[in-house]
């Protein structure tokens, strides 16, 4: 049956008007069938977040103890670093330049005489002085070391030996280098202070020659030539061993900087050529004494 087109219109305004209250009726309805046990209409199935279990004693000690066993592994690491030697060992120039040492400074050289009036005081001179000392094994070394001096000397043919002689009585001039070898042994001490001891055999290596600024008048030919003097000067101090001296010294350095020592020394040299030439000598004949102050680079 074909409806007319006002009918048609009837019923498609009637079920859009009537649709909303059968929805709700409808959820009622099933509200009511929930409450009375009834199953209730199925929902689009969303899954539930599960929820965390609760972390068991050993699991929560798990993080920790991870922590712990790397911090233990990274500290015996660090403790087997530090037993191992720092870098390669030194060789060569390395190994040499590491051991060797310089030093140098100024003292006073004391030549004691006893020449009653044949002679002037005794010579009291300033003497520069250098040193290098290379490392054997621990606190012992070896040094040598160089003391330049410069004086006056003259030759009385009473008493047959050279003498000092002042500046205006000099027939000769000496320059001296006092040149020594000697085993030492240096000993630290707390706050960087080291104690020195040294032992070896000097050669006191003289240049002789005539004085300067002497008048025609003073070269005589006789015993009082400055010329005859001069050759005397020679032949005593080169013969028989005077220019052979056994040594010993002491000293203290004390750490000025991180880059040197500052230090204080004292030497003695022993005229060992009176055992071998017999000479009637005074006491203090031939013996020297030096006291002064040093640098070192270590």
């Amino acid at each position: 049956m074909k409806l007319s087109l006002p009918i048609r219109a009837f019923i498609v305004g009637f079920v859009l008007c009537t649709a909303p209250f059968f929805t709700a009726a409808a959820q009622d309805a099933a509200a009511e069938g929930t409450d009375a046990g009834l199953p209730a209409a199925p929902e689009s199935e969303v899954p539930a977040p599960e929820s965390e279990a609760p972390e068991t004693a050993e699991e929560s000690l798990l993080p920790e103890t991870e922590e712990a066993e790397a911090f233990e592994a990274g500290t015996e690491e660090t403790e087997l670093s530090d037993t191992e030697p720092p870098g390669k060992p030194l060789t060569g120039a390395a190994w040499f330049l590491d051991r060797f040492s310089w030093a140098f400074g100024g003292s006073i050289l004391i030549f004691p005489e006893d020449n009653g009036m044949r002679g002037d005081p005794m010579p009291v001179l300033p003497v520069p002085s250098l040193s290098a000392a290379f490392r054997i094994w621990g606190p012992i070394h070896t040094e040598l070391s160089l003391d330049v001096y410069y004086t006056h000397y003259g030759y009385d043919f009473e008493l047959n030996r050279a003498v000092p002689y002042a500046i205006e009585n000099r027939s000769a001039q000496v320059w001296g280098f006092l040149t020594g070898l000697g085993a030492q042994g240096r000993f630290n001490l707390p706050k960087g202070f080291v104690i020195r001891g040294t032992g070896g055999l000097a050669a006191d290596l003289r240049i002789i020659a005539i004085a300067g600024d002497l008048n025609d008048v003073d070269f005589t030919g006789d015993e009082k030539d400055p010329g005859v003097q001069t050759g005397a000067i020679k032949d005593y101090f080169w013969n028989e061993g005077r220019w052979l001296f056994p040594f010993l010294g002491v000293g203290f350095d004390f750490p000025a900087s991180n880059k040197f020592l500052v230090g204080l020394d004292g030497r003695v040299w022993f005229p060992l050529y009176r055992a071998v030439t017999g000479e009637d000598l005074p006491p203090t004949e031939g013996w020297r004494f030096g006291f002064g102050i040093r640098i070192t680079l270590p």
